[in-house]
């Protein structure tokens, strides 16, 4: 017979540490709505700021969303559990969202891009993005210890959380990214590793091209901003960092 205590390679994470299991209905019907603050961030992008380029609402519709929700999952946790604070949440995402339809969109349009502009771009927002994932898949984040606990807090419907290394004092900041993972993943059964590998790599990705974009626009040259954004990803060079290509660790992306 197998210990309590013993612990065996197919043991899931979320098992060693105690994270429940939602119902699997329950959670294809969170899954859908998964999209809502996505939807929520589009709209927010073409109908409210009226952004007509969709390489540049893209990126922006993405941080529209995770801020929103962020910011609405971080008040009500103070009142509901994390479940139902994500599910207030993403119903007042979609409330607001049906009434941004009533607003008229500009007609999308497209930044023509040359073939040497576009290669740099696609190959550095690939390499951001994948390596991200890859990197994370393979090796242990810098700040695992602290920031693991504080997201299974926050799925034990622990808030404020605890201060991992000093449990006396609760923390009153510095949990944002961690709180809107552990959000994130309620619809994925707690699965928050899972969850921040792709957060991550698509926010590295996003970073790319609005850094480019935005860049492109406001200095009217894209060889300017193609080596602006290629320097910062790839230019500083600051004793272990090549740039923004691999500081995502560290609780910084």
């Amino acid at each position: 017979s197998r210990s309590p205590c013993a612990v065996c390679p197919g043991d899931h994470w979320d098992d060693l540490v105690g994270v429940p299991y939602a119902p699997r209905r329950k959670n294809s019907v969170m899954f859908t709505l998964v999209v809502i603050p996505f939807a929520f961030g589009y709209l927010v992008a073409t109908r409210v700021l009226r952004e007509r380029q969709w390489q540049l609402f893209l990126p922006v519709a993405y941080a529209l969303a995770l801020t929103f929700f962020l910011c609405s999952v971080n008040v009500l946790f103070h009142f509901f559990s994390l479940a139902q604070s994500v599910g207030i949440a993403l119903g007042l995402m979609a409330v607001i969202s049906v009434g941004l339809l009533r607003l008229k969109a500009d007609r999308c349009s497209t930044v023509r891009l040359g073939k040497f502009e576009a290669s740099v771009i696609i190959i550095l927002t690939m390499t951001a993005c994948f390596f991200a994932l890859f990197w994370q898949m393979k090796k242990s984040d810098n700040d695992f210890f602290p920031h693991a606990p504080i997201m299974a807090f926050f799925l034990r419907d622990i808030f404020p959380p605890r201060n991992p290394l000093y449990p006396e004092f609760s923390l009153q900041g510095h949990y944002g990214r961690d709180l809107v993972i552990s959000a994130l993943s309620v619809p994925f059964r707690g699965h928050f590793f899972q969850v921040q590998y792709i957060t991550t790599a698509l926010s590295q990705a996003a970073l790319v091209c609005l850094i480019y974009f935005a860049s492109r626009r406001y200095l009217r040259s894209w060889r300017a901003a193609l080596l602006g954004v290629v320097l910062a990803f790839l230019g500083a060079n600051e004793y272990m960092r090549r740039g923004l290509l691999d500081t995502f660790d560290n609780n910084n992306a």
